[in-house]
């Protein structure tokens, strides 16, 4: 092989490489922006999905004349809401 040659094909290969290298790391970062917009998208709508049935519960909670008041709870998030200006005993509160 002519040294000509072996520049012509080291030339090659870098140009080859290069270009290869930069259309993965491209088409990394937009499949990572993606899976990333992907999967906040999935969490927003679980967390709505929760929060529309605390709500449900809360209202069927403030329609219900008992005793004992029972208020909706998410062991998921570790929280509850709690409506305070009802709440006349302590031993009234129970979570579910």
């Amino acid at each position: 092989m002519y040294s000509s040659e072996k520049k012509s094909l080291r030339r090659f290969l870098i140009i080859y490489l290069g270009s290869t290298m930069t259309l993965f790391i491209i088409s990394m970062a937009i499949f990572y922006s993606f899976e990333r917009h992907n999967l906040l998208d999935a969490q927003k709508k679980s967390i709505k999905k929760d929060s529309i049935e605390m709500v449900h519960k809360l209202r069927e909670l403030h329609q219900i004349n008992s005793n004992i008041v029972i208020y909706p709870n998410s062991l998921s998030y570790q929280s509850a809401i709690f409506d305070i200006a009802d709440i006349h005993h302590p031993s009234k509160l129970k979570l579910i």
